[in-house]
């Protein structure tokens, strides 16, 4: 339990100082190994889930056996928050993907917490703008070439992570839904053009313009 909400997300940023207590109450913290599940697809949607260290990913498993990574959650990022609202079940399995520290709010709670301070609610409702709006714009680009795909990941992860990207060439294919060797074939000839940077487990944009240009063309 975290009597200390300091570090878990901005969210709580327009919450009272009586409803930070109370959320201190039933907050609970966990600790997951790499390769756990915080939950699995279909399960109730009975938590909001906030990560405050490590990496989770949400992935499904295509008909043929294919990961698809929809979402990576990173410190600071409040998953899952929809299901809990409209209590259906999860959509996706959270993987953790490296050692993470999350705390579980019920969804009871957050629920009540939404309906009673109206800045705490709408802060809620534009995160899952956010969300929806990254999901549209996928699904729109899932026909897309599979250089601008990647192009565009790049773009996105760079941003998220503010600098060096702490993703596999796989995990990267996963989410631009490409194969493992369609991904290493783009990324090989980027680092050879100059546009990024990579090593065995991280990658990083070198050229942002060059990268923009490749977006755009």
């Amino acid at each position: 339990m975290k009597k200390n909400l300091e570090g878990y997300s901005s969210f709580f940023s327009d919450l009272r100082p009586e409803e930070v207590h109370r959320l201190a109450q039933v907050a609970q913290e966990k600790n997951y190994s790499k390769g756990e599940l915080v939950f699995s697809r279909g399960e109730p949607g009975n938590a909001v889930w906030i990560l405050k260290e490590g990496r989770v990913h949400l992935q499904n498993v295509s008909y043929d056996g294919k990961v698809i990574t929809s979402c990576i959650m990173i410190a600071g990022d409040a998953f899952c928050c929809l299901p809990a609202l409209d209590g259906k079940p999860y959509t996706s399995d959270a993987v953790v993907i490296e050692p993470s520290l999350v705390l579980r709010i019920p969804s009871d709670f957050f629920r009540q917490l939404a309906r009673e301070n109206p800045r705490f609610s709408n802060k809620v409702m534009c995160t899952f703008c956010d969300r929806l709006r990254d999901m549209e714009g996928k699904g729109c680009q899932a026909f897309d070439p599979a250089e601008l795909r990647m192009a565009r990941l790049l773009l996105t992860l760079g941003e998220k992570f503010k600098g060096e990207i702490p993703l596999t060439r796989q995990e990267m294919a996963e989410i631009a839904g490409l194969t493992v060797e369609t991904a290493i074939r783009i990324l090989s000839q980027m680092k050879k053009e100059g546009i990024i940077r990579s090593g065995r487990k991280m990658t990083k944009v070198v050229n942002l313009q060059k990268l923009k240009e490749r977006v755009v063309e």
